[in-house]
């Protein structure tokens, strides 16, 4: 009897590790939990952005170049509302944002110069499988009221040994160029001058 027990303890013992080695991780319920993972998309101009995805949230950083160290973006202001977070898109709206912290020069001065000294962003992320974010990023003027400039595209899954490395911030430096790479568009332009 003794070594009938034995015999089915270890039987029991080996089937639940077996069992503990089988289990499948469990199903993502939103949408940082489905994109872990570094991901980069580069611009036109060279530029780069990266998230840095985990979790319980991401970390996004810049550079001007398609190379060297990743600035961390000044805070651009405004209250920020979560519209969906599921596995496969992330909508986001940030609104109050001033209008100094995105624009400048002509443009700042064209939005003033309609009454709107703030701006908002409507923002989706949407999976792309197997290795692709799509974004969209839609600014506009005051809550939602004259759209501004869209800015689009997709961001790469980079390798699992992908590292990369923060620069020393340099205020001034941040503040010139989050100000220089926003630019109302022509169609935007024609529609506050009238």
């Amino acid at each position: 009897m003794k070594k009938l027990l034995c015999i089915f303890l270890a039987i029991t013992i080996i089937s639940c590790s077996k069992d503990e080695e089988n289990q499948t991780p469990p199903e993502p319920t939103n949408f940082f939990e489905a994109h872990n993972g570094v991901w980069i998309t580069t611009f036109t101009d060279e530029s780069q952005t990266l998230l840095d995805i985990n979790d319980n949230g991401l970390g996004a950083y810049y550079r001007t170049t398609n190379t060297g160290c990743w600035l961390i973006p000044s805070p651009i202001g405004g209250s920020s509302t979560v519209t969906a977070n599921t596995p496969e898109e992330w909508l986001n709206q940030v609104v109050n944002i001033p209008a100094e912290n995105i624009f400048s020069g002509e443009d700042l001065q064209l939005l003033e110069d309609n009454g709107y000294f703030t701006v908002s962003i409507s923002a989706a992320y949407l999976d792309n499988p197997p290795s692709f974010i799509s974004f969209a990023q839609i600014y506009y003027a005051g809550t939602f009221e004259v759209e501004l400039l869209t800015i689009s595209g997709n961001f790469g899954l980079q390798s699992n040994n992908y590292s990369y490395s923060l620069c020393l911030d340099n205020p001034a430096v941040s503040e010139r160029l989050i100000n220089t790479r926003y630019e109302i568009d022509d169609k935007a332009r024609a529609i506050l001058r009238n």
